[in-house]
C-alpha cells in the first residue's frame, strides 16, 4: 500500500524545482540533538527526512554514517528508544518522515510487528537497502501492502535492466538510487557514470526519483537536480554536525534550499 501523505507531498511541486531529503542516525549524537536537528531541517525547507535505525553492521554506509551508528549504539540507542524518538519526530514536524534500516531488524521483529510499529509511529515509508528483493519467500512486498507504508526500493548503477523492470512493478512512493556503486560518503566530484545512470532511470520509472550517496555542496545538488526529483543529503549532514554543530547544518541547508 502506498502512503497517501507521502504521495501527496511528492505531487506538490517544489519552487526550487527539486525536493530535498535529509538523513540522520537516531541517537547520534543524542536523541535530544536529533529532535533539534529535524526541527531545523523542516524550518530550513527540507521536504522529507530519513531516520536511520542504528545497526551494528550498516553495510551500505561509509565511514561517517557507520561511525554514527556505532556511537549511537554505544550510547544506548535501543530499538525501543528509537521507536519512541520517531513518535516524537513525526509529531514535531509536518513533513513526511521515513524509516531507514537494514533487513535484520524487521526480520527479527517479524514483518507485521515491524510494520505495525512503523504505522503507529506515524512514518510514511520504509527504506531497506539490503532487502532481498528476489527472495519471494520473505514476503516483504506482499506483507507491506496491508499497511499505509510506501516500500522505498534502493538501486544502484549496477542494477540490471531485468531487475529494474521487476522493481518498477512493486515500487511505491519513489525510487532511491545511489550515484555510485559502493557505500555512502560525501565526495568532491560526481561521476559521469552516475549522471548517465540518472538520465536512463528518469525514462524507466513513472514515480519520482531520489538520488544520493555522496552529495556535499550546492553545485552538486544543482547538477543532480537536472535528472532527479529528490536530492538526498546524508553523510555531509553528519560531517557538518560533527565539525560545525547545528549552526553549520542550518547554514548548509539554507544554502541548498
Amino acid at each position: 500500500m502506498e502512503n497517501k501523505v507521502l504521495t501527496a507531498s511528492l505531487k506538490r511541486p517544489a519552487e526550487r524545482g527539486y525536493k530535498i531529503m535529509t538523513h540522520l542516525v537516531a541517537g547520534y549524537p543524542s536523541f535530544k540533538s536529533n529532535l533539534a536537528l529535524i526541527k531545523a531541517m523542516a524550518a530550513a525547507g527540507v521536504d522529507l527526512i530519513e531516520i536511520q535505525i542504528p545497526f551494528s553492521e550498516p553495510i551500505a554506509d561509509g565511514s561517517t554514517i557507520t561511525r554514527a551508528n556505532q556511537v549511537a549504539l554505544e550510547r544506548g540507542a535501543t530499538l525501543e528508544k528509537v521507536f519512541h524518538f520517531m513518535e516524537q519526530a513525526t509529531r514535531a514536524v509536518s513533513i513526511p518522515i521515513l524509516v531507514m534500516t537494514y533487513y535484520n531488524i524487521p526480520f527479527r521483529l517479524g514483518l507485521d510487528n515491524f510494520f505495525r510499529k512503523c504505522q503507529g509511529m506515524g512514518v510514511c515509508g520504509i527504506i531497506i537497502p539490503d532487502i532481498p528483493f528476489d527472495d519471494e519467500k520473505e514476503n516483504y512486498f506482499q506483507a507491506i501492502k496491508n499497511y499505509p507504508l510506501s516500500p522505498i526500493i534502493v538501486i544502484s548503477p549496477n542494477t540490471k535492466d531485468d531487475r529494474l523492470n521487476k522493481i518498477s512493478k512493486v515500487a511505491a512512493g519513489f525510487i532511491y538510487t545511489t550515484l555510485k556503486i559502493g557505500t555512502t560518503g560525501s565526495k568532491k566530484k560526481l561521476s559521469d557514470e552516475g549522471l548517465r545512470y540518472l538520465k536512463k532511470l528518469k525514462k524507466s520509472f513513472p514515480i519520482p526519483l531520489a538520488a544520493g550517496f555522496g552529495l556535499s555542496d550546492k553545485e552538486q545538488v544543482k547538477t543532480v537536480s537536472a535528472y532527479s526529483d529528490i536530492i538526498v543529503i546524508g553523510s555531509h549532514i553528519m560531517e557538518l554536525l560533527d565539525q560545525k554543530k547545528l549552526a553549520g547544518v542550518k547554514d548548509f541547508l539554507l544554502e541548498i534550499t
